[in-house]
């Protein structure tokens, strides 16, 4: 994988979206990425930007369990 510049990505949410988005990454999985790239290092990207965003979501205080 070639070193990239990291870059932040700001967005506004109220409250339930925030949630809907948490519990969506919460259910993603690899069979969805999969599904939706166009190969293997693409779905594994996929699945590297759902974690960060999972992660943010979190720290905002939307962790679903």
């Amino acid at each position: 994988m070639n070193e990239q510049k990291q870059l932040t990505v700001s967005v506004e949410l109220v409250p339930a979206e925030a949630l809907a988005l948490a519990q969506l990454m919460k259910r993603n999985c690899f069979h969805t990425w999969s599904e939706y790239s166009v190969d293997r290092d693409e779905a594994y990207q996929m699945r590297d930007a759902c974690e960060q965003l999972a992660k943010g979501l979190a720290k905002a205080g939307f962790a679903p369990h």
